[in-house]
């Protein structure tokens, strides 16, 4: 299945345990044996949302040791203020791949030294490589999607799967954002907005949109960034699929 085709299925599914299936289907396809979705909810401990969320099929002694899910709630935020990923998720930082060996790719120096401990405890458990997807919307306070694989790898190897795992996460929040009981009111976007995220959403780069809409590659990224703020997301990716499941642009 093309890789849009995946991203634009997750958007129409009605159960969060659909969700989950595709997002294992997505993971064989790309040759991740370990999938998981974690995100702590803006609206804590409600009947509809719980404060914090982890699905996936990583091993319930991983999650044991790392997961705010065992932990109590006065716990929950030394942990959280202590764990590297949701340090790179809550400042904003782009998709990350990572491999046991040590390596990370688009983050902080900072970050990659403190994430080093946290990679060895990994290998024990059999993770070679993956990667990990900030997302973010107005009804989490931080929430991620993690790849992994159990291959030997290094992030070239890593590489092709970036921009297809980001949408398909970015998608993926939006529906389960909508399956939580998160607000799914549709903002105001300008025409152009509106024009520029739907190239955007069919892949076309930025110098692309300028030559299509006879605009310069600068006003493009500036249209890009505000529909996102409106949209209340952070980068192209999740302001594309935010805006198709909200039916602002269409295909």
């Amino acid at each position: 299945m093309h890789d849009w085709d995946d991203a634009n299925a997750v958007l129409q599914l009605r159960a969060i345990p659909e969700v989950m299936a595709a997002a294992a289907r997505f993971a064989r396809h790309w040759g991740y044996e370990l999938h998981g979705y974690t995100a702590r909810y803006a609206v804590p401990h409600s009947s509809q949302r719980p404060g914090f969320l982890e699905l996936g099929n990583f091993s319930p002694e991983w999650l044991g040791k790392h997961s705010a899910r065992r932990l109590t709630d006065e716990d929950t935020a030394t942990r959280e203020h202590e764990d590297p990923r949701v340090q790179h998720v809550r400042l904003g930082l782009p998709i990350s791949a990572w491999t046991t060996s040590g390596r990370i790719g688009y983050t902080r120096t900072d970050i990659e030294q403190r994430a080093r401990a946290l990679l060895c405890r990994a290998r024990d458990f059999g993770m070679r490589g993956g990667i990990t997807v900030p997302l973010h919307s107005s009804s989490v306070d931080w929430a991620m999607m993690t790849f992994a694989t159990q291959r030997p790898c290094d992030l070239r190897d890593l590489a092709p799967g970036l921009a297809p795992t980001l949408l398909f996460a970015s998608c993926l929040q939006v529906s389960m954002g909508r399956l939580n009981g998160a607000a799914t009111h549709a903002p105001t976007l300008t025409p152009r907005e509106r024009e520029v995220l739907h190239w955007a959403a069919i892949g076309k780069t930025s110098w692309e949109i300028s030559m299509i809409l006879l605009i310069s590659e600068r006003t493009v990224n500036f249209h890009l960034i505000n529909a996102a703020r409106r949209l209340q997301v952070k980068g192209r990716g999740p302001a594309c699929a935010r805006a198709l499941a909200l039916g602002i642009i269409s295909l």
